[in-house]
């Protein structure tokens, strides 16, 4: 997203987009969304451009303020397209690799990263890990997650036979 003096554009890469639009809805919609609230926010404005030229030239200052300003449109786009998985998704494993992930395990291994030496490892990256943006967005209750359809059934018990029943 990007501001001129009177208007407001978003342009989206061609490398999140499939063939069929269908497929790509999802990811569309959450990046729509983000892009939406990085102009709602302000952070297009010319003046927050010309304080983040300043800052982007200390590394522990900047990478703070732009980890912060991910988890801000990453809300907005959670906020805007409920089923946001697949657009954080599709940014760790690119799109032709969407298909092939399986959700479950995934959020599993989001709930299992963390530690002393991934925090400290995420300060020198201007993006947080894909981990803390679905963390971030789950204890937010913005994204939920439904594993109705995961779970097994509960095993069966077997009915006792009719002439028990009556005898008690």
């Amino acid at each position: 997203a990007f501001s001129t003096w009177q208007h407001d554009c978003i342009g989206i890469n061609a490398r999140y987009i499939e063939r069929k639009l269908k497929a790509s809805r999802l990811v569309l919609a959450f990046f729509l969304g983000r892009e939406l609230g990085r102009i709602r926010l302000g952070h297009t404005q010319w003046w927050y451009e010309l304080v983040l030229s300043y800052v982007i030239k200390i590394p522990y200052l900047r990478n703070p303020m732009m980890q912060v300003q991910e988890f801000s449109h990453d809300r907005y786009g959670a906020f805007l397209e409920s089923e946001a998985l697949p657009g954080l998704v599709i940014q760790a494993s690119g799109r032709r690799l969407l298909k092939q992930i399986d959700e479950r395990e995934y959020l599993k291994r989001t709930a299992e990263y963390g530690g002393f030496w991934a925090v400290v490892s995420n300060f020198a990256n201007t993006m947080p890990h894909v981990s803390y943006r679905i963390k971030a967005l789950l204890k937010a209750g913005l994204l939920t997650v439904d594993f109705a359809d995961a779970a097994e059934p509960p095993a069966q018990v077997p009915e006792e036979p009719a002439t028990q029943k009556n005898n008690q």
